[in-house]
């Protein structure tokens, strides 16, 4: 039975899509399932977002809704032509989306994701909310040493920065930052055998453009001849004309976008995820359900900033290698792994219980002793 604390948490959703969202969701994904799991923990949650209040109350119980505007700019185009949209016009969207949000007095600790890594948008948060209790989640790697952030360093250094993995969190600390390691955790929403089944398909889950690059994973799936699947939704439709929709047909199908349920129904039948991102993605969620669900992910070593060296372990549940070629080489192994154990082995360490506990906790406790 969920017992209350003390604390009351708020959330800052990004003001881009409307929540919540079903399947493929990034970081509007994440912010519901942690607002869910914190409220599951005992903690009151307030989570303030661009909603659909009645269908979000369903996923998030007894979380309360601070309705914001929805800032989604253009809705042709990618991700990408968005940001730049609403950067083009922060002067404005900054104050509409977020002057007339009113979390709580009783309000002890905000998560700030509502932006993916430009500080001075996080200076401006945190002077909205108030520096000492507003956490800004860095959903994207920061080169502090570059020349324009040089010039943001002293403004920000007195900031708290929430880091979705250690490389991040360690170079960061390295410098002096205030920051803390803030992981993000996985739901399973449905229960599936645990035993491992004959599966022979690929499995790609992305958006669909040059920076997901599911059309390295199509490249990897025609040399070592095996189905592939790919689901999430097309965010750049050029890109998927000339690079993804040519290669459809015979072992290669493109899913779309799919639910939850269906999407761990899809999983549960997998051989292997193919993930071949080489940017720096913090804590890629696809990741977490893959393993959650016993799933092996097959991959190339991403950036040195990237969560996937949180998660994925050569050998042990994953297979990695610095190219393509290699992946190929090694395809077989991904019929040899124990689906139980990697299961086991995920919930124990990236379950949001988990993540609550060893982490949340620690870092709620600093920040309410300052």
């Amino acid at each position: 039975m969920m017992s209350d604390r003390t604390e009351t948490i708020g959330i800052v959703a990004p003001p881009f899509k409307v929540l919540p969202l079903d399947g493929y969701g990034g970081v509007e994904r994440v912010v519901v399932d942690r607002s869910s799991a914190l409220r599951e923990a005992g903690y009151r949650v307030e989570l303030a977002a661009p909603t659909s209040t009645p269908s979000l109350a369903d996923r998030t119980t007894q979380v309360r809704i601070v309705k914001t505007p929805n800032l989604s700019g253009p809705t042709s185009g990618d991700n990408v032509q968005r940001v730049r949209w609403l950067l083009s016009s922060a002067p404005y969207a900054f104050p509409l989306a977020y002057s007339n949000c009113r979390f709580d007095p009783s309000v002890r600790i905000i998560f700030n994701d509502a932006f993916r890594n430009e500080l001075w948008i996080s200076y401006l948060m945190s002077a909205r909310f108030g520096v000492s209790r507003t956490i800004n989640v860095l959903h994207g790697f920061v080169n502090w040493d570059s020349v324009p952030y040089k010039q943001l360093t002293r403004a920000v250094r007195g900031l708290n920065f929430g880091s979705l993995n250690r490389p991040t969190y360690d170079w960061m600390k390295d410098r002096g930052f205030r920051v803390f390691y803030t992981p993000n955790g996985v739901r399973i929403h449905s229960n599936f055998p645990a035993e491992r089944l004959v599966r022979e398909s690929l499995l790609f889950v992305g958006r669909i453009d040059r920076m997901k690059s599911p059309h390295l994973a199509i490249k990897l799936a025609k040399m070592c001849k095996r189905p592939l699947r790919i689901v999430g939704p097309i965010t750049d439709l050029g890109y998927y004309r000339s690079r993804v929709q040519p290669e459809l047909g015979g072992q290669i199908a493109y899913v779309g976008e799919v639910s939850d349920q269906r999407l761990e129904e899809i999983f549960h039948d997998s051989s292997g995820l193919v993930y071949i991102g080489t940017y720096n993605d913090p804590l890629p969620d696809v990741l977490l359900r893959s393993i959650t669900h016993g799933v092996p992910v097959i991959g190339i070593r991403p950036g040195p900033f990237s969560g996937f060296h949180d998660v994925v372990v050569d050998g042990r549940n994953g297979v990695v290698s610095d190219s393509i070629e290699g992946l190929a080489a090694r395809i077989d192994d991904l019929d040899h792994f124990d689906s139980a154990r990697i299961t086991a082995e995920a919930l124990e360490k990236w379950s949001w219980d988990s993540v609550i506990r060893r982490f949340y906790e620690p870092t709620f406790k600093q920040l309410l002793a300052a």
